[in-house]
């Protein structure tokens, strides 16, 4: 444990965090654990995480959706509207640092047009067959607001694999579609959806009984010959796919026997682009839950400290954000998240506002707070571990920040490609405004119904 904390102590001097006590940079959820007495409590029990669910989705600004209750008919015209109100900068940049042609936003819009639609469209319903970008106009292509990249500007979120979503539109060339999940809405290549039947047939996947979630920060499907679709497949944490009833689990799957693992119940897009459900084996012993996990502060740190390490992308983009990150966590206990600040701030949960609150105050506050709740700055979401010293401690999801520079005779702030998910402390790093993240802290949020 010293040599842990030893050398996590000297990375953090080289990315200028040395002003953190040492003890602090502590990878051992531990250490963290025992700093509350409320660290294995349960926040909110299953009742009350759907109850949560539910109050949410009938806050519009939240941005869930409850698909389960969406309706068989839209609005056509309000959708068309809603599909075309794209608002980007005047001058957009390719990912090679070229103008984007004039015009390009036009060719995108008119893939779709608006005259296309009947005043009242008839939504179909699909299942992601892999992780796939969901994106604001219908293109794969980056844009950026500047030649030196940065954010994406037509990554609008992702979805996991299996994850399901309610069909609204389509370009004239059928080459993408416009969705809505529960807790966003873009357009996605058609090739990543595989659409169902009827609702009945969809109802009949994702409102299965029984179900296992991913825990891992990602589980890769194992090689199947005899399943090629399944040969590439990644389930990225808080991936939730359907279990084969017990009773009907065969003592072999494709010449593999099953008595060792999990039979799980993939999408698959067929030919014509249909779903087809087929089974697949994944090995007991895989960092993956029956059921959801129970919401904890030891759980909630535990799945965050898997996420230490890994690639930051902005809204799901090859990586996680700070809204992605939090909620690939909390989809492993079943809670959906806002995936946006005003989102957070709507949010019906048990809330803490810290804002023009002093430095003790807000270290009051979170000496009372539980290890694994959410600390919302403006930046986004945090996980929060503890508070030590004068400083307050968390697992966050970060792009470019700025440091404090390594050399005595420099005052000016440096910036750091940081680009991943690290445990940090709140006042060594610093947002382009110049203000460390713990002066930016707007609330404490735990998981749970006000």
């Amino acid at each position: 444990m010293r040599t842990r904390i030893t050398t996590a102590v000297v990375l953090a001097v080289i990315l200028g965090l040395a002003i953190a006590p040492a003890r602090a940079f502590n990878y051992d959820i531990g250490f963290w654990l025992s700093r509350s007495s409320r660290s294995y409590d349960l926040l909110a029990p299953k009742a009350g995480i759907d109850s949560a669910n539910a109050a949410m989705a009938k806050i519009p600004d939240t941005g869930i959706v409850d698909l389960l209750s969406y309706p068989e008919e839209v609005d056509g015209f309000k959708l068309a509207d809603s599909v075309t109100a794209v608002q980007l900068p005047k001058d957009l940049y390719l990912a090679d640092a070229t103008p984007a042609p004039a015009g390009l936003i036009s060719q995108l819009q008119a893939k779709f047009r608006p005259g296309d639609n009947e005043p009242w469209y008839k939504v179909r319903y699909g299942v992601s067959v892999t992780t796939a970008d969901l994106r604001t106009l219908p293109a794969a292509d980056r844009l950026y607001a500047s030649k030196s990249a940065g954010a994406d500007l037509l990554q609008a979120g992702r979805m996991l694999p299996a994850e399901p979503c309610v069909i609204l539109a389509e370009t004239k060339d059928k080459a993408w579609l416009y969705v809505q999940t529960a807790g966003a809405h873009g357009w996605v290549a058609s090739l990543k959806i595989a659409v169902a039947f009827t609702r009945e047939h969809w109802l009949s996947y994702v409102a299965t009984g029984e179900f296992a979630v991913v825990t891992a920060p990602s589980l890769r499907m194992e090689k199947d010959d005899a399943a090629p679709a399944l040969e590439t497949l990644e389930l990225p944490m808080g991936t939730k796919v359907p279990l084969m009833p017990p009773a009907n689990v065969p003592a072999v799957v494709r010449g593999r026997a099953s008595a060792d693992s999990l039979a799980v119940l993939l999408p698959v897009r067929r030919a014509d682009g249909k779903l087809q459900v087929v089974p697949a084996l994944v090995p007991r012993t895989a960092d993956i839950a029956v059921g959801y996990l129970p919401l904890t502060g030891e759980n909630v740190i535990k799945q965050a400290m898997k996420l230490v390490g890994t690639r930051y992308g902005h809204m799901g983009a090859s990586g996680r954000d700070p809204y992605v990150m939090v909620s690939d966590i909390f989809r492993c206990f079943g809670l959906e998240l806002p995936m946006s600040l005003a989102g957070w701030e709507a949010a019906p949960l048990r809330c803490l506002s810290l804002k023009d609150e002093s430095s003790d105050i807000k270290l009051l506050a979170m000496r009372k707070s539980v290890p694994g709740a959410i600390l919302l700055g403006d930046q986004g979401p945090y996980v929060f571990l503890g508070q030590y010293g004068d400083d307050a401690y968390a697992i966050a999801a970060l792009p470019v920040v700025k440091v404090q520079p390594k050399s005595d005779l420099s005052y000016a702030l440096e910036p750091l490609p940081y680009n991943g998910i690290g445990l940090i402390s709140l006042k060594s790093i610093y947002s382009e405004s110049g203000n460390d993240l713990f002066s930016g802290l707007r609330a404490i949020i735990e998981p749970a119904l006000r």
